[in-house]
């Protein structure tokens, strides 16, 4: 039995047809796992991805990933730029939309620092009530986030990625430029999205392919 890998064909049809990042953001709220185990580093003690979380009175991040594990969380904000933006110049420096994002999550970071206790409540309450994924269950709320919830003390750290043009123009040299802009978090494209897409399928692909295997038939 042939399964298609349904998640990583959507998202190449939509990154290949030029559709702009809110399609792909679109896509990606939809598919909110894909978010998730691209930013996370293991599976965690909670995971949550929120979606255009606004910050502040001018500040929304497309996404932000956070996951908890043995008395720390990690809160991963994320912005989208174009798919098919070049990223670095032939003069060899970021593009006006990398310039623009750079400029953007150090604004995010500088407020972060500055109002902490107010954003880790909202980002509480938006787990609780408007997460798009729960690594475990929706509508559990994220213990340890906030002071208070938790009896042990938890430490909270915060990192800013920006998710820009696509994995077959970045050469080595422009890698090399990009990592020069990776102060407070990555500078990275749209195919690890693709990657992570590919893993889901393969291992929904599996599961099913279990299923069918051992299903008993009706005669």
């Amino acid at each position: 039995m042939t399964i298609r890998s349904t998640l990583k064909r959507k998202l190449l049809h939509i990154l290949d047809s030029y559709a702009g990042e809110r399609k792909v953001h679109q896509f990606l709220k939809q598919n909110a796992a894909i978010v998730f185990w691209a930013f996370s580093r293991m599976g965690g003690h909670q995971g949550f991805v929120i979606a255009q979380f606004p910050f502040g009175s001018k500040y929304v991040a497309d996404f932000v990933v956070l996951f908890s594990y043995s008395g720390a969380w990690e809160v991963h904000f994320i912005e989208l730029e174009p798919p098919d933006d070049n990223i670095i110049t032939k003069s060899g420096g970021p593009t006006k939309r990398l310039n623009g994002a750079i400029s953007q999550i150090g604004d995010w970071d500088a407020f972060v620092k500055q109002n902490r206790v107010f954003v880790q409540k909202d980002l509480h309450d938006w787990c609780k009530k408007r997460s798009c994924f729960n690594l475990w269950e929706l509508g559990s709320p994220p213990h340890g986030l906030i002071d208070g919830s938790t009896e042990y003390e938890m430490s909270i750290r915060f990192a800013y990625h920006i998710v820009i043009g696509r994995r077959k123009i970045v050469t080595n040299e422009k890698r090399r430029k990009m990592s020069q802009y990776e102060h407070t978090g990555r500078v990275c494209t749209y195919d690890g999205f693709v990657d992570i897409a590919s893993n889901l399928d393969r291992s929904a692909n599996t599961r099913e392919s279990v299923h069918v295997g051992n299903r008993q038939e009706d005669f």
